[in-house]
């Protein structure tokens, strides 16, 4: 069986087919898939959320912690030039490319990603809106979410996922963007499951969600997933994921696997020191603050 899940991710990773079911691969670029059994959002309901593009077709998520940057997957941002990517905030209806806001990336800090092992699939991403819609006041403002701090504190919750893949893999593209809400798994539990299946660690720095009919895909790859203390109240709400790779979508018993951002808290604020001497740092919002 692992030498199986080897051969297909291989194979995935070099192609751009898609439904490889039970093949190991990241959600990225060349799978443009979705939430799997999410629901659509209500408009501006995750105010986090953007979609990195481009030449104007989404390709993976990412979540605003500032006004003018963006936490995402690092292998998001490998073999691509990031000066013709684009970042849309407030976007909901990713049709209506012309009413959301544009946002060039003027600089990418990668987190210590190991291609090889998955680990560590962290990157950061300062953006500078562009003027053709800076001098739209009209237009919908994103809004940043509290980065979570405590290792380990999530297990057991129900959190939200979101991003605008497809329902299934092969399935239709979505244009609004889709949420569904997984439980956050054990780690040691979650071990036991990827080690059945592949050879494949799950790390510290790794948080596993989901397991059953809703799951992030590819394409959602650098997406959030956000935990609330109370769920009426968007202030209690927190980055605790980054949409990271997975075996399949929604396979039955095997959770999806996510970058826990609380592992990285420290180098978020030293990246974020060295830019600008601190300003941007001031501009964060850590959870509990």
């Amino acid at each position: 069986m692992k030498a199986c899940a080897w051969l297909l991710y291989v194979w995935a990773a070099l192609c751009t087919c898609v439904g490889v079911h039970g093949g190991l691969f990241t959600r990225d670029l060349d799978r443009p898939d979705r939430i799997v059994g999410g629901e659509p959002v209500k408009e501006g309901a995750l105010p986090w959320q953007v979609s990195l593009q481009m030449g104007n077709h989404h390709f993976c998520g990412g979540t605003l912690v500032a006004k003018d940057l963006v936490v995402t997957a690092a292998h998001c941002t490998i073999d691509f030039d990031m000066s013709e990517v684009r970042v849309l905030t407030g976007a909901w209806d990713l049709r209506k490319k012309h009413a959301y806001r544009h946002h060039r990336i003027v600089k990418v800090s990668m987190g210590p990603y190991n291609s090889d092992t998955l680990q560590n699939d962290i990157a950061l991403l300062w953006i500078e809106e562009e003027m053709r819609t800076a001098s739209n006041n009209d237009l919908p403002h994103g809004s940043p979410v509290s980065i979570e701090t405590r290792k380990e504190t999530n297990r057991g919750q129900r959190c939200t996922i979101s991003g605008w893949g497809r329902v299934s893999s092969g399935g239709d593209l979505p244009n609004v963007l889709l949420a569904a809400d997984v439980q956050v798994q054990d780690d040691e539990a979650c071990q036991k499951i990827f080690s059945d299946q592949t050879f494949f660690s799950i790390f510290p720095s790794n948080l596993c969600a989901g397991g059953g009919a809703r799951d992030a895909c590819q394409g959602d790859s650098g997406g959030p997933l956000v935990c609330c203390e109370d769920s009426s109240n968007i202030e209690s709400c927190h980055l605790a994921g980054i949409t990271s790779w997975g075996i399949g979508c929604a396979t039955k018993g095997i959770p999806g696997v996510y970058t826990e951002v609380a592992y990285f808290t420290d180098w978020i604020k030293e990246e974020a020191k060295t830019r600008n001497n601190g300003r941007d740092l001031k501009t964060l919002k850590f959870y509990p603050s």
